[in-house]
């Protein structure tokens, strides 16, 4: 048996304005059919606010159906904001 019903990858790689393609935020939900993965969206919403709530969204749909889903977040981080802990 599958240890995940569904895996959720988000990569948060966006501006601060609405953007699509490069430097922007992409996520793919695969979820197993008949046991295999198979991609459900691939999305690249064009600001932030609207990329929250389809995510929001799918993982709300996934406990209510009660799936086991896998959510991994790539978020930028500031090479100023990391020389404070070295």
């Amino acid at each position: 048996m599958p240890e995940f019903d569904a895996y959720l990858m988000v990569d948060w790689s966006a501006s601060s304005k609405p953007a699509r393609g490069s430097d922007s935020i992409w996520y793919c939900l695969l979820t197993r059919k008949a046991g295999r993965l198979s991609i459900d969206a691939l999305e690249n919403p064009e600001t932030r606010y609207k990329a929250r709530n389809e995510i929001r969204e799918i993982l709300r749909d996934s406990v209510q159906r009660d799936q086991r889903i896998l959510a991994g977040f790539d978020f930028p981080t500031q090479q100023a904001s990391l020389r404070r802990f070295t």
